[in-house]
């Protein structure tokens, strides 16, 4: 059973729209860590077919965050993090159906909802995926390791060339 979130923000129609529309994935989770609501944005990223098919998905049992992060969140820390999320492992666990494949890279910030007397009513995640971006840098960094191996060879190549060139001139003297 899917339980509805009430939130006064989310009863604003323009806040509302913002929320459903935001190309940003959004999560909305009450304090247990439940997950209440998705926007499409979120729906498209992890490949459902609409929000029920993660109806009850619990934060803190994401596979993909780890225990520290967990603790921070619960204690009422914003978090910003980046994991690689493997859709083969939300499979084998079977937390839901995603029509995806394979590993992708996210940056997510999580953040806690505060009452008036500040304890936590929920969180809010904001995720964007950034595999491009990962694989972008993957690259150049792969691609800067050969440039320092081109540049240790070069390196060698010219010492030897000015060894051999300054031994001839000394046997002459």
């Amino acid at each position: 059973m899917k339980v509805e979130f009430k939130d006064p923000i989310l009863e604003n129609p323009r806040l509302t729209d913002i929320f459903r529309q935001s190309p940003i994935s959004i999560g909305m989770y009450d304090k247990e860590g439940i997950l209440l609501d998705v926007n499409q944005a979120c729906i498209d990223l992890f490949g459902l077919k609409n929000s029920c098919e993660i109806n009850e998905f619990y934060l803190f049992s994401s596979p993909h965050l780890s225990e520290q992060v967990i603790v921070n969140i619960r204690s009422g820390k914003s978090i910003k993090c980046e994991l690689a999320y493997n859709f083969e492992v939300i499979r084998n666990k079977n937390l839901y159906r995603a029509n995806k494949e394979g590993i992708i890279y996210l940056e997510c910030f999580i953040n806690p909802t505060f009452n008036q007397d500040k304890e936590i009513t929920g969180y809010i995640v904001h995720i964007t995926e950034i595999t491009e971006r990962k694989e972008a840098q993957e690259l150049l960094d792969e691609k800067g390791k050969e440039l320092q191996e081109v540049n240790v060879t070069k390196d060698k190549f010219i010492s030897m060339i000015a060894h051999d060139l300054k031994s001839p001139f000394n046997v002459y003297h």
